[in-house]
């Protein structure tokens, strides 16, 4: 993503995918979407934006964050 001068690159494609209590699927669902956008050279970021949640949506994203540096977690306490 870096660009000449030290500048970085601004993605082609923000995906913004709103999450309440889908921890037992937001790890299959985002690692699968990187996957493909990945393979088709994109550049791209993806805002996971977690509402309320009661369970552990939230943790299970953060942890996928450290591995995926195109995901940015966003939290807040209503949905």
């Amino acid at each position: 993503m870096a660009e000449a001068a030290g500048r970085v690159k601004a993605p082609e494609v923000s995906i913004i995918i709103p999450v309440y209590n889908e921890e037992s699927t937001v790890e299959w669902a985002l690692r699968d979407l990187v996957d493909k956008l990945r393979r088709i050279e994109l550049e791209f970021e993806i805002i996971l934006s977690a509402n309320g949640c009661h369970d552990r949506t939230v943790m299970v994203a953060e942890r996928l964050a450290a591995d995926i540096p195109e995901l940015l977690v966003i939290e807040s306490d209503e949905p």
